[in-house]
């Protein structure tokens, strides 16, 4: 669950988030309140500014809304809905098909546009899904993410193929290739005593010493 005004993680049983002091609305079954009911007020879609309609993709028992435009078919998810359809809809994946990957990185090419939330009608940040799925979605911190048509499924296709996978496994190779690289100390010149070189490990400062006398 995550806090629907600034889109933080929410500690489970918890309905007060620590990072803005915002309390989560939430229904019987852990949802927010955006996403098990329908907007009060019709929002107006950042792709073409016309209004959108309230879509549950969910069941009679069990809603889940989301804002669609029937003029273009862009979506508007509030924080955290596409991570709950990505979970509802994708099984584990452990492996990653790199051929798939690259089809649909071939699929960018879209213009560069700003557009406004649909709520609270702020130019929204251009983010790319994932940093790798190559599906750059327009993103307000405190509302949710809006999605072009297609946007959705390429960004499921994205998943099925391991891109999540792909993505931890570059952020790990990345994280030992920074441990391994060391930032040696500065070494004075030669001649001088131990005290010219306080950075420098024991060892080090040993074996520099046994070094210049041999130069002596």
């Amino acid at each position: 669950m995550k806090c629907p005004t600034c889109c933080a993680p929410l500690p489970a049983g918890r309905a007060l988030c620590g990072y803005c002091g915002s309390t989560a609305d939430l229904d019987f079954a852990g949802k927010s309140f955006d996403t098990a009911n329908p907007p009060e007020h019709p929002r107006i879609c950042a792709g073409c500014e016309q209004p959108m309609d309230g879509l549950n993709i969910g069941s009679d028992q069990d809603p889940f809304f989301v804002d669609r435009c029937s003029a273009c078919f862009g979506l508007f998810l509030d924080c955290g809905e596409l991570e709950t359809i990505i979970d509802r809809d994708v099984p584990p994946v452990y492996a990653v098909d790199y051929l798939a990957l690259s089809r649909l990185s071939e699929q960018n090419g879209e213009l560069v546009r700003y557009r406004k939330c649909p709520v609270c009608r702020k130019i929204m940040n251009r983010v790319n899904y994932g940093q790798s799925s190559g599906v750059v979605a327009d993103q307000c911190r405190d509302h949710g993410v809006h999605l072009d048509a297609g946007e959705l499924r390429r960004i499921l296709s994205w998943v099925r193929a391991g891109g999540r996978v792909a993505a931890a496994q570059k952020a790990a190779e990345e994280t030992v290739r920074a441990s391994r690289t060391i930032s040696l100390p500065e070494i004075g010149p030669l001649g001088g005593g131990d005290d010219e070189n306080p950075g420098l490990p024991r060892l080090g400062r040993f074996l520099l010493k046994l070094f210049r006398n041999q130069l002596d």
